[in-house]
């Protein structure tokens, strides 16, 4: 069975579910356990044993232990009744609020020495402590108050007298006014800045943890307590300090290194890593795109120089054998095997060049087999001719005199046998664009050139990797986008590196770069028409620089906010101290100054200035504060405790000898 502090308790922490179902159900049952049959005698004192400790006379003695169990518990009841009915005789000489409160304070007298009775029999432990001591009778003056006052107009101002005495017996009416303090300055949604608070990380700050809505007296209020003594002071520098290195170390990581410098020297670094891993790689496909182009017009040669030997044997031979036949019976039968002899080995010539050809187209064969062949140009200068066809370029003089230049370029690098050199098609990619547009538009800015070489190189670029692939470089093209992946890499480092530089000088401009409203400092990095941060960086990176970007604005809030709420911080520390006088020759400014709210907090006490400062070191240490129930809020307890629809019979009076309150004992 439920104690009536313990079902006071209930509900205040169940206020705002009355008359719910849940709420109702609750009551009826505290009722029914309060009209039922007692049950075995068991101890209801708090600090009760979990089994009862009969003392060593009660075990040598148990008849005598018996009726001293028995006598006990009838004399409890009337010294705690009695105790009641004599306090409230003597404070009605104060009117109705003196009853009351001087029957709790009897209340409280004789459930002393009642819960004395208890601990001798060995049915309540013993208070461990003075001060439990304190925080009990308080309790106990508040049951018997509330007793007395049940049904009563004055049961209001009795929940916050005995409230008040709770909180001074258990030393809490620092913390209390503290809370209120804190309660006003946030104003409405306390629950919602409650929740928030407490789901803060614990390396936030309480300021930080509710930076996201706006509440410029509570900012104003934290930020005065947040560092006051030498430990806050101490710990909010710290937990400062470990963010900016955190953000720091985190943007470092991004751009390679905490410096300039050393940024710069990551993103060499990252380059010749790159190019050690590629260039081999362009080499190889460089050569394979070369090979058709290098060993065909040898393998055409060498069949044809084979064709004309063997021709030359042929004929070789039939002089031969045509002179064997004409020399006959006049010439002597040495002669005749000479010429005879000749014609063999001619005719074996004829053998060996034929088939030394056949071995040279098959050569020549393979290697288109194999998917080499010669890099010609002319396909490469009839894609150019098309591009300048195209309608979209109709009339633009400048991306035809530089397109004209590039086919020019191929041309001139083109053999006789209409074969381009692979490594030269490459340099023409990279070189001839850019040097036909700056001689196009030498006056034209570097923006301005760099947007038309990025437009023609888009157009050139496609046209050279197919001829090269076509040619055999088959990795050509994979080369070129490792390559890209590569440098877009080292493009986020710089502009990492840009971010880290603006952070530590310009928090705001970084995070304005952020955002994506600096587009040009991304083109300036990644090119023309490269200006979206988020497309160019990975999103890795950008979760990171948003992170940042996000505790940037974070701290900008909690000074606008600070700065915005200080005159309602000082109104409200006015209306909590009660007005400070100061003298007529105070200026406005020097009355707003430092040292007269340093006048304002120091009436509010050490206790109220420490429970504030506390409050302000992390975000849960405030939502502690926050919950915190004021004492003159208590009045709950009493208004539910004898609203009719929970406690039957509450006008009747329940110190009365003939009806026992059902919520006594």
């Amino acid at each position: 069975m439920a104690s009536p502090e313990e079902y006071a308790a209930w509900i205040v922490k169940n206020a705002d579910k009355k008359g719910t179902p849940e709420f109702e159900t609750v009551a009826k049952a505290y009722q029914a356990s309060k009209a039922a049959p007692a049950p075995t005698p068991v101890p209801v004192s708090e600090g009760m044993p979990a089994e009862r400790q009969i003392p060593a006379w009660g075990q040598e003695n148990p008849n005598l232990y018996g009726a001293a169990q028995f006598t006990g518990n009838v004399v409890k009841p009337l010294l705690e009744v009695g105790g009641a009915m004599a306090g409230g005789a003597v404070g009605s000489l104060g009117g109705p609020l003196g009853t009351v409160l001087g029957a709790g304070g009897g209340y409280a007298a004789g459930k002393g020495v009642s819960r004395n009775i208890d601990v001798a029999l060995g049915n309540e432990a013993p208070i461990p402590s003075v001060s439990e001591g304190m925080v009990t009778g308080a309790k106990d003056i508040l049951a018997g108050a509330s007793m007395e006052a049940g049904g009563r107009v004055v049961a209001p101002y009795v929940a916050k007298g005995a409230g008040w005495l709770y909180d001074t017996l258990a030393g809490q009416i620092g913390v209390q006014k503290a809370a209120k303090l804190m309660k006003e300055a946030f104003g409405t949604g306390i629950d919602a800045i409650r929740q928030t608070a407490k789901a803060a990380p614990q390396d936030l700050t309480a300021a930080q943890s509710v930076a996201g809505s706006v509440n410029p007296t509570a900012q104003a209020l934290l930020e005065r307590v947040s560092g006051r003594t030498p430990a806050s002071a101490a710990r909010t520098l710290n937990v400062a300090q470990a963010q900016e290195a955190a953000r720091v170390n985190q943007l470092a990581g991004l751009a390679g290194a905490e410096t300039q410098t050393g940024a710069r020297g990551a993103q060499i670094e990252s380059k010749n890593a790159l190019n050690q891993q590629l260039i081999p790689v362009l080499k190889t496909e460089l050569k394979a795109a070369n090979t058709a182009g290098e060993m065909l017009p040898k393998f055409e040669n060498d069949m044809q120089r084979n064709a004309y030997m063997a021709a030359t044997k042929a004929e070789e031979a039939k002089f031969a054998t045509g002179a064997a036949g004409k020399i006959g019976e006049r010439y002597t039968t040495e002669l005749k095997d000479l010429a005879t002899k000749q014609a063999t080995e001619a005719e074996a010539g004829v053998l060996t060049f034929e088939e030394a050809g056949r071995f040279a187209k098959q050569a020549a064969d393979s290697l288109a087999a194999h998917g080499l062949n010669p890099l010609k140009s002319k396909s490469i200068t009839a894609s150019i001719d098309n591009v300048l066809k195209k309608p979209e370029f109709a009339g633009n003089r400048e991306v035809e005199t530089a397109l004209s230049r590039v086919s020019k370029d191929v041309k001139d690098w083109t053999n006789a046998g209409g074969v381009i050199d692979a490594q030269a098609l490459d340099s023409i990619r990279k070189n001839s664009v850019n040097s036909a547009v700056q001689a196009l538009l030498p006056a034209a800015d570097a923006k301005a050139q760099k947007a038309l070489a990025a437009k023609l190189t888009a157009q050139i670029k496609p046209l050279i990797v197919d001829a090269i692939e076509a040619a055999g470089g088959t990795g050509y093209r994979g080369y070129l986008e490792t390559y890209s992946k590569g440098m877009q890499a080292i493009g986020q480092k710089k502009l990492s590196g840009v971010a880290l530089d603006m952070y530590q000088k310009d928090p705001q401009g970084f995070v304005r770069l952020v955002a994506g409203n600096s587009p040009k400092e991304v083109e300036k990095i990644f090119g023309p028409g490269s200006y979206d941060i988020a497309k160019e960086m990975s999103e890795s990176a950008m979760k990171t620089l948003k992170s940042v970007a996000g505790e940037v604005v974070r701290e900008g809030a909690i000074k606008t906010q600070s700065a915005a709420g200080q005159q309602a911080y000082r109104e409200l520390l006015d209306a909590s101290t009660g007005k400070l006088k100061f003298p007529s020759f105070f200026s406005a400014k020097t009355t707003a100054a430092n040292a007269v709210l340093d006048k304002l907090e120091n009436k509010l006490g050490k206790k109220v200035m420490d429970t504030l400062t506390n409050a302000a070191q992390s975000g849960k240490s405030l939502d502690a504060l926050l919950s915190v129930t004021p004492a003159e809020e208590r009045v709950k307890i009493l208004k539910m405790l004898t609203d009719p629809s929970i406690v039957r019979a509450t006008t009747v009076n329940t110190l009365a000898p003939e009806k026992r309150n059902n919520l006594g004992r």
